[in-house]
Parts: structure tokens; C-alpha cells; sequence
């Protein structure tokens, strides 16, 4: 997805939607005269749907129906970077980083990997990184994540 505007209203979209959604933190590029910032990946988009349309009354009707479009989720899991393989009672976490893919955790639940994962994106991204459970550390769960 595709904001355009002038570099302060971007800074500003970067900052708000970004930082309240988990989103990972974009560079703001000039394409002279217009501005731009882009987020991709079924996550993001998701997260940035909910967060446009939850309470919305009004619209861009075709911009609706691309977003209707989207998977809610991809895989076997709702939440980043956990899935449960096939004919397996376990649900795994993986992360890709430093060039390869890791295993973290086979956890009981799907809530428990999730939490794996996001303490392992920690770890690897900092600040940056695309988490299940953005607002909270590690302490306790809050339901919702897409």
C-alpha cells in the first residue's frame, strides 16, 4: 500500500500509523514533486485495513474492494512467522534472519510461538521488527493480532 502527500504529512503517517500498528519503519521517497511511502506483504496490509476501516462510515469504494481482496491470513496460522505442519500436534516458530531461515520454538500453542517469534524478531530487528503482539513486550497476550 501506497501513501502520497508532501514529506510532513508522510512523516507523520509513517510515525502514527506505523508506530501504532507494529508496521515496519519506511523511508519516505521523492519521486520530484510527490512524496511517497509503501508498505507491502499481506500482514502489513491487513493490519493497515482494520486500522482505516474499522469505524469508518465513508469510503473510497474501490479502494474497499482491493482491500476486500487481501487474505485475512496466509498459512496455517493468523499470527507472523508460525505455523503448524502437516499430520504434527505442535505449532512451530521460524524467523528469517542473517541471510537464512531459523527455527525458534515448537510450542503447545499457537499463542505461545507467536510470543517466541516476536521475542526473536526483537532480538534480531530491534525496533523495527514486524511482531504479533506490537504494543505489549512479552508479558501477556492480547487477542487480535492479524
Amino acid at each position: 500500500m501506497t501513501f502520497v502527500g508532501n514529506h510532513a504529512f508522510l512523516a507523520r503517517v509513517v510515525k502514527t500509523v506505523g508506530g501504532e500498528l507494529g508496521l515496519r519503519d519506511r523511508n519516505i521517497y521523492c519521486d520530484w514533486p510527490i512524496y511517497r511511502v509503501t508498505w507491502g506483504g499481506i500482514w502489513q496490509a491487513v493490519r493497515l485495513r482494520e486500522f482505516l476501516y474499522r469505524d469508518a462510515t465513508v469510503w473510497l469504494e474501490r479502494k474497499r474492494i482491493v482491500f476486500d481482496q487481501i487474505p485475512s491470513k496466509r498459512g496455517s496460522s493468523q499470527y507472523i512467522g508460525v505455523y503448524r505442519p502437516a499430520g504434527r500436534h505442535r505449532w512451530v516458530a521460524r524467523i528469517f534472519a542473517d541471510g537464512k531461515t531459523r527455527h525458534i520454538a515448537s510450542c503447545h500453542s499457537e499463542e505461545e510461538a507467536a510470543l517466541a517469534y516476536d521475542a526473536a524478531a526483537r532480538a534480531y530487528y530491534g525496533n523495527s521488527a514486524m511482531q504479533n503482539f506490537p504494543a505489549q513486550g512479552s508479558t501477556t497476550l492480547a487477542r487480535g493480532a492479524l
